[in-house]
C-alpha cells in the first residue's frame, strides 16, 4: 500500500518505540521493585486499632494513612495527628500535588531501621526481621530472632555505638535504611537527627491505644510499609482477633474475679515524698485485657492517671480485689513501713493470688511483657483466663505471667465458699458454717432410716416416694456434673486450638 522508500524511512523510529515498550512491559529490576498494588488491598482495614485509618487510591498503586491526634494528660506524651501517603511502586510520580501536606511520602521498603522493642515487635511478628539493617540496642530485646538476626549479620546498634544520640544519620545512610521506624516518644528526635536525609520516619503510637486488639492491628501498618508483608500482617492479625474474640466469650461466661494491677510507690522526691498507689486506670488496654478475660477490674472512679492514689483511697480500693497483678509484690509485703503494713490483710494476699508480669525477663533487665505481648494479646489473655478461671485452660502453661509465693501472708481467704452442714443428733440442731468446700453425707437420711419402724405404711409409703425422687435428683446432679465437665473439656479443646506463637 505504502511505497518501499517510505517504509524503510519510517523503520528506525518503529523499531526504537516497539524497544521502548517492550523495556516497559520488563519486570523491574531487583531493589527497583514495582507492584500493581498493595496485597489484598480491597480486605485491608483498620478494625480495631482506633487511631489509624487507610483509604486506597489507583486501584490500590497508594494508600493515604491518617493517624489521629492523641492529647497529652501530664503523664502520657501526646501525639499529634501525622498523614503518611505510601506507594506500592517504586515509579509513581506525583503524589506531593496529589496529596499535599502529608508528613512523609514513603515507597515500600525493603531495608528498615527500627527503633524501640515494642516497634521491632511489630516487624518481628510479620516475619519482617531480615529486612532490618540498623538498630538501637538489643540489650532489652527478648526475640532470639531479632538478636541472632543482628549478630550474625553484624547490624549496626546505632544507640550502643554512638552513645548520646541514638541514631546516626550516616549510619543509616551507609547501611542503605530506606525507612526508619520508631515510637512516638523517640519520634521528634529521630526526625531531627535525619533531617538532612530523604529517608522517611514513620512513628508509631500504638501504646496509646485502649484495646489489647487495637495495640496489636499496629502490626498490618507495618505490613503496608515493607514490600510483601501485606498479605502476612492481615492473616496473621486476623487469627489473632478470632481466637481474642472466641476466648473472651468462654471466660466472659463465669463469674466475674475482681482484679487489681499496681504497686505501692514508696515516697520518693518524684511522687512528692508522700507514696501511694500507682495503678492502671480503668481505661487503659490492661483493663480491657483483665474484663475479657473474666474479671472486674478494680479502680477508683475519682483516679486520673497523672497522680498517685493516696493511702486511704487504696485501701478502700484494693479491699475488693481477689487477683493482684504487682511488679514487685515481696519488697512491698517485706516493707516494715507502717504505711503499708495493712496490704498484708489484702484479701489478695490472703488468698495468695498475688501473680506478676516477670515470667519472661532477660539478664539485662528487659522484660518480653513490654515487647512481644503486644502484638500477642492472644497469649496475654490465655494467662489471665488461666490465672481467673484455671478450669478452662488446664493445659496452659502461664507465659508472660508468674505466680508469686506468698504463703508466709496467706490466712483465711474471704472469697472462699462457706458451706452450711447440719451435725446428725436428733436432739439439737446446729448450724456450723466451714470456709472450704466439702463433699460430706447426707445425714438426715440416715436418721430417717432408722425411725421407719415406728411409721405407719402410709408414712412408709411416702418416704419410698421421696427416696425415689432423691434417687433421681441424684441421677440428674450427677448428669449436670458431667455434662458441665463435658462442657468445660469442650471449651478446653477449643481454646486450645490454633495456639499462636509467642
Amino acid at each position: 500500500k505504502y511505497p518501499r522508500s517510505i517504509i524503510m524511512a519510517h523503520a528506525p523510529m518503529t523499531l526504537f518505540r516497539v524497544i521502548v515498550c517492550a523495556l516497559a512491559l520488563l519486570p523491574a529490576a531487583a531493589g527497583d521493585f514495582c507492584a500493581t498494588k498493595f496485597e489484598q488491598y480491597g480486605d485491608f482495614a483498620f478494625e480495631a486499632a482506633s487511631l489509624l485509618n487507610v483509604t486506597f487510591f489507583d486501584e490500590g498503586g497508594y494508600a493515604v494513612v491518617d493517624v489521629a491526634m492523641v492529647p497529652s494528660d501530664g503523664y502520657i506524651a501526646g501525639y499529634a495527628a501525622e498523614k503518611y501517603v505510601i506507594s506500592s511502586c517504586t515509579n509513581l510520580p506525583g503524589l506531593e500535588a496529589l496529596v499535599p501536606g502529608a508528613t512523609e511520602y514513603i515507597t515500600v521498603a525493603s531495608k528498615i531501621s527500627v527503633k524501640t522493642t515494642t516497634v521491632v515487635a511489630l516487624v518481628d511478628k510479620i516475619d519482617a526481621v531480615d529486612l532490618l539493617v540498623a538498630y538501637d540496642d538489643i540489650q532489652w530485646t527478648s526475640s532470639q530472632t531479632v538478636i541472632d538476626h543482628v549478630l550474625k549479620f553484624s547490624i549496626p546498634l546505632t544507640h550502643v555505638q554512638y552513645p548520646g544520640s541514638g541514631i546516626i544519620d550516616t549510619v543509616l545512610l551507609t547501611q542503605g535504611s530506606e525507612l526508619h521506624i520508631t515510637d512516638h516518644y523517640n519520634c521528634v528526635d529521630d526526625r531531627a537527627g535525619l533531617v538532612n536525609t530523604t529517608i522517611p520516619v514513620v512513628c508509631i503510637p500504638n501504646s496509646l491505644e485502649t484495646t489489647p486488639l487495637g495495640k496489636a492491628e499496629w502490626m498490618k501498618l507495618i505490613g503496608l510499609l515493607l514490600i510483601g508483608k501485606g498479605g502476612k500482617s492481615i492473616t496473621e492479625f486476623s487469627g489473632i482477633s478470632s481466637y481474642y474474640s472466641a476466648a473472651k466469650l468462654f471466660a466472659t461466661s463465669k463469674t466475674p474475679k475482681t482484679v487489681i494491677q499496681g504497686d505501692y510507690s514508696f515516697p520518693f522526691w518524684w511522687n512528692g515524698n508522700t507514696g501511694g498507689w500507682s495503678m492502671s486506670w480503668l481505661n487503659s488496654y490492661i483493663a480491657s485485657h483483665f474484663t475479657n478475660g473474666g474479671g472486674v477490674y478494680v479502680a477508683p472512679s475519682t483516679y486520673s492517671p497523672n497522680t498517685y492514689i493516696d493511702l486511704p483511697g487504696a485501701k478502700e480500693t484494693w479491699a475488693k480485689a481477689e487477683f493482684w497483678i504487682a511488679s514487685d509484690a515481696l519488697t512491698t509485703l517485706a516493707s516494715t513501713d507502717s504505711d503499708v503494713a495493712w496490704i498484708k490483710n489484702m484479701p489478695a494476699v490472703k488468698c495468695g493470688n498475688v501473680y506478676q508480669w516477670t515470667a519472661r525477663v532477660n539478664p539485662n533487665g528487659g522484660n518480653d511483657m513490654y515487647e512481644s505481648a503486644d502484638v500477642s494479646p492472644d497469649v496475654v489473655l490465655k494467662d489471665i483466663i488461666k490465672i481467673l478461671n484455671p478450669e478452662l485452660l488446664t493445659s496452659h502453661t502461664l507465659y508472660y505471667a508468674q505466680k508469686i509465693d506468698v504463703s508466709a501472708y496467706e490466712g483465711i481467704c474471704p472469697y472462699d465458699t462457706p458451706e452450711t452442714t447440719t451435725p446428725t443428733s436428733s436432739s439439737t440442731t446446729t448450724t456450723t458454717t466451714t470456709t472450704k468446700s466439702t463433699n460430706g453425707t447426707n445425714a438426715g437420711a440416715a436418721n430417717a432410716a432408722t425411725g421407719l419402724t415406728g411409721l405407719n405404711l402410709g408414712l412408709t409409703i411416702a418416704v419410698a416416694i421421696l427416696g425415689s425422687v432423691l434417687i433421681v435428683v441424684a441421677l440428674g446432679t450427677s448428669l449436670m456434673f458431667q455434662r458441665r465437665a463435658r462442657a468445660a473439656n469442650t471449651i478446653n479443646d477449643a481454646l486450645k486450638v490454633g495456639t499462636f506463637s509467642a
